[in-house]
């Protein structure tokens, strides 16, 4: 896996918007994705943070305090969750789900459809990268992120395409090549078909921190979103326990 590069991945998937474009990424595009990742504006790959920087992340890990009371009674549920998750069915799986992760979160864009989650955006560095897979004509949240930011942000936006089936294979292969801080992200599929894909993600290292069921298509439709194990302490993030796995 590489190394962890500092900026967000925005997975906007609208009818399997998020799958549509993976396929032509993964098809023709991949190069030019893994391009793009590395290059910031100026043409220069990124670089690992400095020592500073990495206390600097670590001190804003710091800013956010909750009781041990708290994290003691998720990791107790979280025990249980671990063994329910494996064997919940249908809309059982939206009982068992609750945050593995505390952050300071925010929800940017609109506040219907097309809104969505991001965990501490005040902390977003100069020069991050945005890929927003599946726009669908709906960039609220690009447009949000930006004014929230100061437009520190570069964004890359893509329509989406249909690739029936291959989603997760294609997110599977992103995820073994590239290390992101956070992953928002609207799953259409099947209850195991979402249970499944979530427990992927999971394995690569990423903390689910929030989930909102799309009311318009109650059960078949949820945004989630998670952020990277690595980026915590930038985020002020704290894990409470990790059960998806």
């Amino acid at each position: 896996m590489s190394n962890q590069y500092i900026f967000f991945i925005l997975f906007l998937a609208i009818n399997s918007g998020l799958w549509m474009i993976f396929n032509s990424v993964q098809q023709s595009h991949m190069k030019e994705l893994q391009t793009l990742i590395l290059d910031q504006k100026n043409g220069k790959k990124y670089s690992a943070p400095s020592e500073s920087e990495k206390q600097n992340n670590n001190d804003k890990g710091d800013k956010i305090v909750i009781s041990k009371e708290f994290i003691d009674w998720h990791k107790n549920q979280g025990r249980m969750r671990a063994d329910y998750v494996k064997t919940a069915v249908n809309q059982e799986i939206y009982n068992v789900l609750a945050p593995e992760a505390y952050c300071p979160r925010m929800r940017l864009g609109r506040i219907f459809d097309g809104g969505k989650w991001i965990c501490d955006p005040i902390s977003v560095p100069d020069g991050c990268v945005i890929f927003s897979l599946g726009i669908a004509g709906q960039p609220s949240f690009d447009e949000e992120i930006q004014k929230y930011t100061n437009m520190r942000c570069k964004i890359y936006g893509y329509d989406q395409i249909d690739i029936e089936g291959a989603e997760f294979q294609v997110m599977t292969q992103f995820l073994q090549k590239q290390t992101v801080c956070q992953i928002l992200i609207e799953i259409h599929s099947t209850y195991d078909g979402a249970k499944n894909l979530l427990r992927e993600i999971a394995r690569f290292d990423y903390l689910l921190f929030n989930f909102e069921i799309n009311p318009n298509s109650p059960f078949t439709a949820t945004e989630f979103s998670f952020i990277h194990k690595s980026c915590m302490k930038r985020y002020s993030a704290i894990e409470l326990y990790r059960y998806l796995p």
